[in-house]
C-alpha cells in the first residue's frame, strides 16, 4: 500500500463499489503475454479498511500467522491492477499506481521503483502518523535490545540520572538502558525516514550538550539513524555523528553493534 500510495480510505471506497468494478468477481490481467485470472473471495460484504487489513498502527507489530482472503484480494489488485485486460471499469488511480506486477522479472526497474517510492513521502505517513510510526519503531528497538541484553540491564524511564539541560528538568531520551551493577546508563535517540525535519534538527542541535552532560556523570549517548530522509539532511546527521558515543543503523547488524557497545561500556 505504501509503494502504490493507495491507502485504506481509498481501498474501502473500492470495496463498497466492488461489484461495479468487478461485476464478474475476478481480475484478469496479462503478464509475459499470458492472461491470468484472480478469483476474488465470494463474500457479498467485503471491508478493505486499515483495521480489517491489519495495518493499523496498533496492529503492525502483532504476531500474525494468517493471511486473510481480503488481504490476498487487495495484494492482487495492487500488484496487478494496471495489467488488467479490461480497464473500462477500474479507476485511473489503480491503472496508474498498481504497477508493481509489470516490473516482476526486471530487477533493475523494480529496484529503481522501490528506491524512488522510499524517497517519496507518502500521504499515508504524513503529519501525526509520522509520530505514531516513530513510537512503533522505538517500541520495536526497545523490545529487541531487551531480548539481547542480560537481565541486569533495565529499560525504565527516559532520563539519565543527574543529566539536565536547564538545571530543573532531566533530559529525556527515546530509550534509556541502565546497568544496575554499575549505575551507568546510555540514552538512545532514534531517527527514521518518517521523522520530521524539526525533530531531526532539534536532535542535532542538542547533540553536543547531551553528550557533554552525560559524560560528566559517566553515562553515554547513542543514536539509531535510518531512512533516506535523514541522509537528505547531511549537516544535521553529521552533527549527531560528531557527538555520539555509538551510532548504528536500523538493522539486525546495527542493533547487535549497539548491544555489544552497551555490554562493553555500560
Amino acid at each position: 500500500m505504501v509503494l502504490t500510495d493507495i491507502g485504506g480510505e481509498r481501498l474501502q471506497r473500492y470495496s463498497k463499489d466492488f461489484f461495479q468494478l468487478f461485476p464478474e468477481r475476478k481480475l484478469e490481467y496479462k503478464f509475459d503475454n499470458v492472461v491470468h485470472t484472480h478469483e476474488f473471495s465470494k463474500t457479498d460484504k467485503r471491508v478493505w479498511n486499515n483495521k480489517k487489513l491489519r495495518i493499523e498502527k496498533s496492529l503492525l507489530l502483532e504476531n500474525r500467522q494468517s493471511f486473510s482472503e481480503d488481504m490476498l484480494d487487495v495484494c492482487m489488485l495492487l500488484i496487478w491492477g494496471s495489467n488488467t485486460i479490461d480497464p473500462s471499469n477500474l479507476p485511473d488511480e489503480i491503472l496508474e499506481k498498481a504497477i508493481i506486477g509489470s516490473m516482476i522479472g526486471s530487477p533493475d526497474k523494480l529496484e529503481k521503483y522501490v528506491k524512488e517510492r522510499y524517497l517519496f513521502v507518502s500521504r499515508q505517513i504524513g503529519g501525526s502518523t509520522a509520530n505514531d510510526l516513530g513510537y512503533i519503531c522505538e517500541a520495536y528497538i526497545k523490545n529487541k535490545l531487551q531480548k539481547m541484553l542480560p537481565d541486569y540491564y533495565n529499560f525504565d524511564g527516559h532520563t539519565l540520572v543527574n543529566v539536565t539541560l536547564n538545571d530543573s528538568e532531566l533530559t529525556k531520551f527515546d530509550i534509556v538502558v541502565s546497568n544496575s551493577n554499575t549505575n551507568r546508563s546510555i540514552g538512545i535517540e532514534v531517527s527514521f525516514q518518517v521523522t520530521t525535519n524539526s525533530v531531526i534538527e532539534r536532535k542535532a542541535q542538542n547533540a553536543n550538550n547531551r553528550q557533554q552532560l552525560a559524560h560528566q556523570h559517566n553515562h553515554k549517548v547513542g543514536y539509531i539513524i535510518d531512512g533516506s530522509g535523514n541522509f537528505q539532511r547531511k549537516s544535521a546527521v553529521q552533527n549527531i555523528l560528531n557527538y555520539s558515543d555509538c551510532t548504528v543503523n536500523f538493522s539486525d547488524a546495527g542493533l547487535l553493534q549497539m548491544v555489544n557497545y552497551i555490554k562493553d561500556n555500560i
